[in-house]
């Protein structure tokens, strides 16, 4: 397996303006282990800003994942085109504080791949389903025999809501002015 890791050396002093690119496939994200089963994800981060011992890049990463539908689990191809800033101060010891990555003076170095795959997953929407009518026919088939209707819609399916709720149940006559009000 090809190693796609990609670490980027702080240590660099002409880092400014300096463009680092990484591509990352289908062994990586099975190496993470994650929700992506595969994908060609192209990104490139520049250095913008260097003062002291903090970094700020500008990441750009595009190309396509496949995830599996919500609906009926087979995959399904996301586009990726997004942009993140990324701040990167040296310390005392490698740690995360919410928007900033530290970096140990000692090792100054991080994996880029690995971060723009965290910031591939964090981009895809929440719900990840086909198209209507694309999602595997079998599979929909087999939900649909599993699926239990909604109480509204088995409300829908009765007439008169009003005559069969009272032959089927007792009716709570507290009720009755609020129905009063509602009928105006």
């Amino acid at each position: 397996m090809e190693n796609q890791h990609f670490f980027v050396e702080l240590n660099d002093r002409d880092i400014l303006g300096k463009s680092f690119f990484v591509e990352i496939h289908d062994d990586f994200f099975n190496e993470m282990g994650g929700y992506i089963n595969k994908g060609h994800i192209r990104a490139e981060a520049v250095c913008q800003k260097v003062s002291d011992k903090n970094f700020s890049f500008l990441i750009h990463s595009f190309g396509t994942v496949c995830t599996p539908c919500d609906r009926c689990l087979d995959d399904i191809e996301l586009r990726i085109d997004i942009q993140n800033r990324l701040e990167v101060k040296l310390g005392d010891e490698d740690d995360d504080e919410g928007d900033t990555l530290v970096v140990c003076n000692e090792h100054p170095a991080f994996d880029l791949a690995y971060l723009v795959y965290q910031f591939v997953a964090l981009s895809l929407p929440i719900s990840r389903v086909h198209q209507p009518g694309r999602c595997n026919q079998a599979m929909m088939e087999i939900l649909n025999q599993h699926q239990v209707a909604r109480s509204d819609e088995e409300a829908d399916d009765t007439p008169d809501n009003s005559a069969s709720e009272e032959d089927n149940h007792i009716v709570d006559h507290r009720w009755d002015k609020l129905k009063q009000l509602l009928n105006k």
